[in-house]
């Protein structure tokens, strides 16, 4: 089984996310080319490990990037291979073990190629040095399916991913490997606000894991996902294809209650859209068309049809009840005076109640807030 080596991922904004994946699978013996094997000797330089979405398998290329980790910020030296070898060895006495591991298992010697430049992004080095002190993780991870990845937390990657083989699928473990017959069609919509896991069925109903694990569970594990489109408030159309697609696995993933739990799949020809929306998109996020078990189906359309109504009041009341206190400390405030307004509009929208309350009074001199108070209109106040 795959073991990943994860390093910062999931970080703030802008930052690279590089990770390895270690492999059980049996070693290669002999993972060369044969003009490398006549030659005795293969050449292994520095290279840019930046943001870009890629896979690295072959052991040239693994051996390149930790020779880039380990001398981040040394050039090689131009020279005599052998002699520029020792010396990179004199000043990081780490890179031993790639000249070793790679003698033992294969009888090949390496060198590093003279000249050559390089970097890892500053967010990830450090990424696989720990396996310098391993022999046997060393050698499994050059000598097997082990692979590093780049990538970055700004972008994610696409459905599909370049490697050093050819393009390969990035999620293809989502994908289902069919979709029974005797499945039947469910719309479900994904929750939006504050990172809420959970869905609204299509008869308003609402599934969340905290309050049915045992349903919420069911839903991701035996449903299969046809069609997906993202609704947005802003406008989206930056995205392609692939990256819509990449967009939904990330998001299918993060709607699992763990690592190790159920996960939504895909089928494979789904289809994935962003798009946006023609009014006020503030209570709904994706709307998905799902195939599941006739008997689930029926559970969910049996759930309370106010649950997902119900929701939305809630988080409509609790963005209201911010927004009123910033405008008691900056009465008359344009922008806080909107979100008031914009709030008790969706409180009301959603069945709750809202009553009228006393004018806020600008401090005084504050011509512009007064005047932004007065085309607002009165504040209200909530009920809970």
């Amino acid at each position: 089984m795959p073991h990943q080596i994860r390093r910062n991922v999931f970080e703030t904004n802008s930052s690279s996310s590089h990770s390895l994946t270690l492999s059980q699978s049996d070693l290669v013996p002999q993972p060369f080319a044969t003009d490398v094997l006549r030659a005795g000797v293969v050449m292994v330089g520095k290279a840019e490990y930046g943001w870009e979405w890629h896979r690295y398998y072959s052991a040239v290329n693994k051996l390149s990037y930790l020779l880039t980790q380990v001398a981040q910020y040394d050039d090689v030296p131009e020279g005599d291979p052998e002699r520029v070898t020792e010396l990179m060895i004199d000043a990081h006495p780490q890179l031993r073990s790639l000249v070793d591991a790679v003698r033992e298992h294969t009888g090949v010697e390496l060198r590093f190629t003279p000249g050559s430049t390089g970097y890892i992004d500053h967010d990830s080095v450090g990424v696989g040095s720990e396996l310098l002190g391993d022999s046997e993780a060393l050698r499994q991870f050059l000598f097997s399916d082990a692979y590093v990845e780049t990538g970055n937390d700004n972008t994610g990657p696409g459905w599909t991913i370049q490697t050093d083989r050819g393009e390969e699928l990035y999620y293809g473990e989502l994908i289902a490997p069919e979709v029974p017959a005797a499945y039947v069609p469910m719309t479900l919509y994904t929750l939006k606000h504050y990172g809420d896991q959970g869905f609204a069925t299509g008869s308003g109903g609402l599934v969340k894991p905290e309050a049915d694990p045992e349903l919420y569970d069911a839903v991701l594990a035996q449903s299969v996902l046809t069609s997906v489109h993202w609704l947005s408030e802003g406008n989206s159309s930056h995205l392609d294809y692939e990256e819509i697609r990449g967009y939904t696995a990330r998001a299918l993933q993060r709607l699992s209650r763990d690592e190790a739990g159920p996960h939504l799949k895909v089928a494979a020809n789904f289809i994935a859209t962003k798009e946006k929306l023609p009014g006020e998109g503030w209570d709904v996020n994706g709307r998905l068309v799902v195939q599941m078990p006739r008997e689930l189906a029926t559970r969910l359309n049996a759930l309370d049809p106010s649950g997902h109504r119900k929701y939305l009041l809630a988080q409509a009341r609790r963005e209201l009840k911010f927004w009123a206190g910033r405008l008691k400390e900056s009465p008359g405030d344009r922008h806080t005076t909107k979100q008031v307004a914009r709030y008790e509009s969706l409180v009301r929208k959603f069945g709750g109640r809202v009553v009228a309350r006393k004018a806020t009074t600008a401090p005084k001199g504050s011509n512009a807030a007064a005047k932004a108070s007065a085309k607002a209109g009165k504040p209200t106040k909530t009920t809970a």
